[in-house]
């Protein structure tokens, strides 16, 4: 809802200019952000490699970067306001769940 905080002066006249970055304002929320997480498991010899992302257009600005350092680079500040969470603990819960599946497909 608005008003928003938003992170610049900047950002707020270019959403209102393109109507919402053309999404339309108001914007109604699709979920697909939210639902676009994916993980996908590589067997690679004896080595296990276990990929997660999202490939939203939006993923950037929603949850911010997967980077140690600065990962809340480019979450914009009415999303960590109005309690989206930064990638990486959805990253975290992702590569637990993923722990949780193989330890139990590996019953000795």
């Amino acid at each position: 809802d608005y008003p928003i905080e938003w992170t610049s002066e900047r950002q707020r006249r270019a959403y209102f200019a393109t109507d919402g970055f053309g999404a339309g304002i108001p914007y109604k929320r699709t979920g697909e952000t939210d639902a676009g997480w994916e993980m996908e498991i590589k067997i690679i010899g004896r080595a296990v490699k276990v990929i997660i992302e999202n490939n939203s257009p939006a993923a950037p600005w929603v949850y911010g970067s997967l980077a140690k350092r600065g990962f809340k680079r480019f979450q914009q500040r009415f999303h960590e306001i109005t309690g989206w969470p930064t990638a990486q603990p959805v990253v975290i819960f992702w590569v637990g769940e993923f722990n949780r599946i193989y330890i139990a497909r590996l019953q000795f």
